[in-house]
């Protein structure tokens, strides 16, 4: 019998690059270097022994033009994430995450991070 395991998605992502000029005395005005990121389905379900796919949006604001790498955490127990590509080069905006559940995944709610 499969039972349902219903995660739900939120995103930590490491700035692989340096970003010159951030700090010191430099009183300009203007936006921080960063970005933003969004996951889309927000939430989703996966059936223990199958897979599920959501996409990543990375949105980068102030000049910020860097790599960004993709990870996770929170994942329960028999579930792990493959993210394609997992460095988002300059230029680069999204990535797809594939989700997979072994036949024995923690049943429940979960929020990765």
């Amino acid at each position: 019998m499969r039972r349902n395991a219903k995660i739900l998605l939120a995103c930590t992502v490491w700035i692989l690059s340096a970003i010159a000029g951030c700090g010191g005395d430099d009183n300009s005005a203007g936006p921080a270097p960063g970005f933003s990121i969004t996951a889309t389905p927000a939430s989703l379900t996966i059936v223990q022994g199958s897979t599920a796919s959501f996409d990543v949006q990375v949105t980068r604001s102030g000049g910020f033009s860097g790599a960004v790498t993709i990870a996770f955490g929170g994942l329960p127990t028999g579930v792990t994430a493959a993210v394609a590509p997992p460095q988002l080069p300059a230029g680069t905006t999204s990535a797809t995450v594939t989700l997979a559940a072994s036949s024995s995944a923690d049943i429940g709610s979960a929020t990765i991070t």
